[in-house]
């Protein structure tokens, strides 16, 4: 961390960057700020249309890469694990066209960390490549949208079958 005292807009980046505190965990920070990320979705988010929860996401993704670049800067760490608005992100942009209901925030839960842990490419290009606050957000935000995919055809798979998995159709 940076010698001098923090002024009021570097601290309220490191509190959005590091969701809260929740990016200081110990031991897999990155599953601390995506279970903090479920119960905002669920009673903050879910409740709105889908245009709404875009834009819920898209403005979480921006703020990310702003807050994650000053973040980066005042600790002198690129991408330090205690940023994880990037996992918030990535969990909102999961779960836009999905219900609240267990099964669906459950798996969306497990699929995004998944993907963001094993990084299929382009997460993992993104990862080396990108730097700054863009590198930190972007591999995350394709990580949501390959959990988002994975949970849509989970829900298919189930609804073919006569299962109701209460996913789609938020």
């Amino acid at each position: 961390m940076s010698k001098h005292s923090l002024n009021l807009v570097e601290r309220l980046a490191i509190f959005l960057a590091s969701v809260g505190g929740s990016g200081y965990a110990p031991k897999a920070s990155g599953t601390a700020g995506t279970l903090v990320s479920v119960p905002v979705f669920m009673f903050a988010i879910a409740p709105y249309p889908v245009p709404i929860r875009i834009g819920v996401a898209v403005a979480v993704f921006l703020i990310g890469v702003w807050a994650s670049y000053v973040a980066e800067r005042v600790w002198d760490e690129p991408d330090s694990s205690k940023i994880v608005i990037d996992e918030m992100a990535g969990y909102f942009i999961t779960m836009i066209p999905f219900s609240a209901h267990f099964g669906p925030v459950a798996l969306g839960f497990g699929f995004f960390r998944l993907f963001d842990i094993v990084k299929p490419w382009p997460c993992n290009w993104l990862d080396k490549h990108v730097h700054g606050g863009w590198g930190v957000m972007l591999d995350d935000g394709v990580a949501g949208l390959y959990a988002m995919a994975a949970l849509a055809g989970t829900d298919a798979l189930l609804a073919g079958n006569g299962i109701a998995f209460f996913g789609l159709g938020a």
